[in-house]
């Protein structure tokens, strides 16, 4: 069994692509595919003007490509021209499966385990590749000890759009909170 992540690049109005990753969706391997994002907009968004082409191109950045059925569906997608972007192929599920049809996207989704959502238009992401227990529930798992460990904090920022400036911030705070977090009565757990 993987861990299954996906990665969406939308603009304020509409996911533009998006890409799976079969061993992604663990905490750390999704905030360097997150990083590695960030820092191709940074160098790609003056040279790239148009949105679709620039979410491609951000994804192809991680390795992802574009899988022989997603080709087909490209050629019959009425509702988009997508003639003037040069797809890279697709090497495997783990290496990233590139989408841009909907039918595509749905698939994607519909197999996701973690999300990360890039908005390019606003320049923010939300990271949610974090899992979440009652903090009852983690006691009786794991002990009342390990509650001690913990950092408390008082609001659940992995459901919010960050700026992309607070990538390098979030990889750290997880870096030196390595067992998770408590927020009210649940606990934010880093999957591994």
């Amino acid at each position: 069994m993987g861990q299954r992540l996906n990665i969406e690049i939308c603009n304020s109005t509409r996911t533009l692509a998006n890409a799976y990753y079969h061993w992604g969706a663990y905490t750390d391997c999704a905030l360097e595919y997150t990083a590695e994002i960030i820092d191709a907009y940074h160098n790609l968004s003056d040279q790239i003007t148009d949105e679709l082409q620039l979410a491609v191109k951000l994804l192809e950045v991680t390795g992802a490509g574009i899988t022989d059925e997603e080709k087909e569906e490209i050629k019959h997608d009425p509702d988009f021209d997508f003639s003037d972007i040069n797809f890279s192929p697709a090497i495997d599920r783990n290496e990233g499966l590139l989408a841009v049809t909907e039918k595509g996207m749905e698939e994607t989704r519909s197999w996701e385990e973690g999300r990360v959502t890039i908005n390019i238009e606003e320049a923010n992401f939300c990271f949610d590749v974090v899992s979440y227990y009652d903090k009852d529930e983690y006691v009786e798992d794991y002990g009342v000890k390990s509650l001690s460990k913990l950092t408390q904090i008082d609001h659940n920022f992995f459901l919010d759009y960050l700026p992309f400036e607070k990538i390098s911030w979030l990889r750290e705070f997880v870096k030196n909170n390595p067992t998770g977090v408590i927020m009210n009565s649940c606990v934010i757990n880093w999957i591994e």
